[in-house]
């Protein structure tokens, strides 16, 4: 099948250009290519605009080529300063191309690009210019999905020692955010998965999971995600956390 994967990161250092080839080539090679039409998810970075005219040219190519051939696009706003210096390109993926079909920001991030005043707001803004849902994260206040008109807020998840190192929360969210999609998760259920894996990073040292972690989420994401499965973790939820149900319903991924 059609597998998720995390494109535009990892290109090879381009060759410098010859006096004969312009500036703005792309880069993308025919294994990039390849993996972009055959995915059924990529992720884009907004940090890639910090990376010339090259790369930024064929990051909105490879967002085409994706949306041409089906393949959902993720972007990330990455950092507010980020959003300061590249709100046109930022823009003209989302709103003047259209090419977005899901936008991860914190809550900074959101309110700086849309103006809005707060995150709901900023959310909602973002919706009007995706294809799918817009998410945008507030720490502790949960996380606010977008979509049709409406939003959600999605509580935060805690694990029993609390957070140790937020270093890599927005793309643990996002991560268990598309997992959860491709699960055939809802809006609400991806909002839900994401929280769970966000939690997970930041409670240990470093962004990377151990692999009984990973393992772990397997296991108890789809109590997260599922309106017929309580969020009951033994070792783990709080009295609260047991009360809470997720209001989802599973639906098909692509």
């Amino acid at each position: 099948g059609r597998g998720c994967r995390t494109m535009l990161s990892h290109f090879p250092e381009p060759p410098e250009p010859s006096s004969s080839s312009s500036s703005s080539s792309s880069v993308l090679t025919p294994s990039v290519v390849n993996s972009i039409v055959s995915s059924r998810v990529m992720l884009v970075e907004g940090y890639l605009l910090e990376c010339g005219e090259r790369v930024i040219g064929s990051m909105m190519e490879a967002m085409r080529l994706a949306s041409e051939n089906g393949t959902l696009v993720c972007m990330t706003l990455s950092d507010t300063s980020v959003v300061s210096r590249h709100s046109d390109k930022l823009w003209r993926a989302l709103r003047k191309e259209g090419l977005v079909d899901i936008v991860f920001a914190n809550a900074q991030e959101a309110m700086a690009l849309t103006g809005e005043a707060e995150p709901r707001g900023a959310a909602l803004n973002l919706a009007q210019h995706t294809k799918v849902v817009s998410v945008v994260t507030d720490g502790h206040h949960g996380s606010h999905l977008a979509g049709m008109g409406a939003s959600q807020l999605v509580p935060a998840y805690w694990m029993p020692k609390g957070p140790l190192d937020t270093c890599g929360a927005g793309d643990a969210y996002a991560a268990g955010a598309i997992y959860g999609l491709l699960s055939g998760a809802s809006i609400r259920g991806m909002g839900y998965s994401g929280a769970r894996v966000s939690s997970t990073v930041i409670s240990q040292t470093g962004a990377r999971l151990k692999r009984e972690d990973a393992d772990k989420l397997v296991e108890v994401l789809p109590m997260m995600m599922f309106e017929s499965t309580r969020l009951v973790i033994p070792g783990e939820a709080s009295e609260n956390e047991k009360r809470v149900r997720v209001n989802s319903s599973p639906k098909g991924g692509k």
